[in-house]
């Protein structure tokens, strides 16, 4: 998938990268930020973390951005830079919270907007949809890196086998055995959340009753 064009995005880059034109490079970033926005929020379970993995990401494009050498598309390239950040930051909640459990500390979370605030619509359609976006990450995050970023940019982003090969250094054969794997063990995880969440809901229909 191309925002913008690939031709008119490395246009862009040359000038950033030769001429030092910081307009350019604001101009790329618009392009591609929804993109790198989508990713991280599938791929990260707090919007915080999100936001973090991005201004990350922005960094390492500044600052990497003149070591592109057309390997693969800019695109996938990009969302390389997207899958590293999000990794590390994994990585680092995960020290942190490993750190917190030992000093006997319990981690604090904020409390969930109102449903009935302005904006809110359906609280209940509000609450479906969260609760599939955590299943949906949840189930993702299980598949561990870089599988997960796989499945997301091959189904989500449509990105081709041969990018995602050159994106992450892998042979081709690779990529199609990782996502044939992965997708199952994707189908299986929704389908237990599905079940498990069914179950819930039925029982807390029958304590429900009179």
């Amino acid at each position: 998938m191309v925002i913008g064009g690939e031709a008119e995005e490395l246009e862009l880059a040359r000038r950033f990268c030769r001429d030092g034109d910081r307009r350019a490079f604001e101009e790329l970033v618009r392009l591609r930020l929804p993109q790198i926005r989508r990713f991280l929020a599938v791929r990260l379970s707090e919007p915080e973390e999100a936001q973090a993995a991005e201004q990350e990401v922005l960094v390492r494009l500044f600052r990497s951005l003149a070591r592109f050498r057309g390997e693969s598309s800019l695109s996938t390239w990009i969302f390389r830079l997207c899958s590293a950040s999000a990794a590390d930051l994994v990585r680092q909640r995960s020290r942190e919270r490993r750190r917190a459990t030992r000093l006997g500390l319990s981690s604090l979370e904020a409390d969930p907007p109102d449903p009935g605030s302005p904006g809110a619509g359906s609280p209940e359609l509000g609450l479906e949809r969260k609760e599939d976006a955590a299943a949906l990450r949840r189930a993702l995050a299980a598949l561990g890196e870089p599988n997960a970023s796989l499945v997301y940019l091959r189904d989500a982003e449509g990105l081709s086998v041969g990018e995602l090969a050159r994106c992450f250094g892998l042979p081709e054969g690779t990529v199609k055995s990782r996502l044939a794997r992965s997708r199952d063990k994707l189908r299986a995880a929704l389908a237990a959340l599905d079940g498990t969440d069914a179950r819930g809901r039925a029982a807390a229909d029958a304590r429900r009753k009179p």
